[in-house]
């Protein structure tokens, strides 16, 4: 970049053409004195245009107090495709090679001595290749063999606008391992591979850019990939319903010959009573038996997946499970699951009778029998014992009150086993 103190000078109107000569050889910078005219500044230029796409720029001066400069390369160029205009420093055009042009640009005003300079840089953007991976960097496939498909692999990066009707086709530059393959066409890639854990393979391809008549190879890029262990998770949370039959299993995973597979517990962890996991499978089934889910034995539990490849490289991943038994409830209300208790009003010497709650958490073949209120209550309330409907019709002699909470029970059976499922209300009585 030319020196700052370069880019700005005064220039001196021309008194006659011998000072015209003597003051264009005195100094590259711009004249200086009692009589100058003109204190001109010129910007530096950074300028990008794309490749194939009309472009127009016109360098910022001031101080030229309507005069029209004149500009010239006094090295380097603008890019192939575009002219500068010495009268008035407009570069326009359509650039037809990229890469990164410029060079020094001077500065003159007809009828003033002296001259200006500065830096001029043009970048014209044309296409090149790119991977998809995050911020272009690996894409990753699972390790075992399994297919994967990355639609695409590589790209044309998006700094050069691909316009409607380009045609983009890609070179395959390198070699891929047994059972991938490279569309030409799209960029994807394709196929599976027995590569070992951790390993990594290249796509290193070239592209063709043809807009109508006009066609550019762009320079080798491509992506890198690595071969990944697969992560696992379960297809179910680890909310176990009591009583009630329970299955979770682990992501499937392709594994090549020679290799093994296994799951266990962490150590010092218990899975709840009922609820065993196959160690070959990694599946986590049974039916739960009242346990407390926060226990420090469930709550945080480590599943732990070893993998052992072929040449006996160990691999594990851990899943934490954060159980929870789900138990059968009755409520009245169950439209709004974080407010079950139901509020009802009864009016002095008026008969007042509830619908039946409904159970919540149940599964097909639950039976139910004995409903009973488990509060103390007024002789004029009562609770069916078949449908758990409260009803009643307080004297007016009964104590009225804003808000009385009452709990009620009822004996649910579930595969064999007994539990109370209970269930709470509000009434109000005025």
């Amino acid at each position: 970049m030319e020196d700052k103190k370069c880019q700005s000078g005064r220039f001196r109107r021309l008194v006659s053409r011998l000072i015209v000569v003597a003051g264009l050889a005195l100094s590259a910078c711009g004249g200086g004195g009692a009589d100058s005219d003109l204190a001109v500044s010129f910007t530096p230029i950074d300028i990008g245009f794309n490749l194939w796409e009309s472009g127009s720029f016109t360098p910022s001066i001031g101080g030229l107090g309507g005069n029209t400069p004149n500009c010239s390369m006094s090295s380097g160029s603008v890019p192939p495709g575009m002219v500068l205009e010495s009268r008035g420093c407009r570069l326009h055009g359509v650039p037809m090679t990229p890469g990164t042009w410029g060079g020094t640009m001077v500065l003159t005003v007809d009828g003033y001595k002296g001259s200006l300079s500065t830096s001029a840089r043009f970048g014209v953007v044309g296409p090149h290749v790119v991977g998809t991976g995050y911020n272009d960097g690996d894409l990753a496939v699972a390790w075992g063999g399994a297919p994967f498909s990355l639609n695409p692999a590589v790209r044309i990066s998006g700094s050069f606008p691909l316009r409607s009707g380009d045609q983009v086709s890609y070179t395959l530059v390198s070699s891929l391992p047994p059972g991938v393959s490279f569309d030409t066409s799209t960029g994807a890639l394709s196929g599976s591979t027995d590569l070992p854990p951790n390993a990594r393979f290249g796509v290193a391809v070239t592209a063709t850019v043809t807009r109508g008549n006009l066609s550019i190879t762009t320079a080798t890029g491509g992506v890198g990939v690595v071969v990944r262990i697969p992560g696992f998770q379960y297809d179910k949370k680890f909310d176990y319903p009591w009583a009630g039959p329970f299955q979770a299993n682990p992501t499937a995973l392709s594994l090549p010959p020679g290799a093994s597979v296994s799951y266990s517990l962490a150590a010092n962890y218990v899975l709840p009573p009922g609820i065993s996991l196959d160690p070959q499978t990694g599946i986590i089934s049974g039916m739960a038996e009242d346990f407390t889910p926060n226990s420090s034995r469930y709550w945080g539990a480590n599943v732990i997946r070893t993998l052992v490849t072929p040449t006996g490289e160990v691999f594990t991943a851990t899943i934490v499970m954060w159980p929870s038994l789900v138990v059968p409830y009755f409520a009245f209300r169950i439209d709004d699951p974080d407010y079950n208790i139901q509020r009802f009003r009864f009016v002095h010497d008026q008969a007042f009778q509830t619908d039946a709650p409904l159970p919540v958490n149940a599964l097909p073949g639950d039976t139910y029998s004995t409903f009973r209120l488990a509060s103390s209550v007024p002789a004029w309330f009562t609770i069916n014992a078949n449908t758990g409907a409260l009803s009643g019709t307080p004297p007016a002699s009964a104590v009225s009150t804003q808000g009385r909470l009452l709990d009620f029970g009822v004996t649910i059976t579930r595969n064999g086993r007994t539990r109370n499922a209970g269930g709470q209300a509000l009434y109000v009585v005025n």
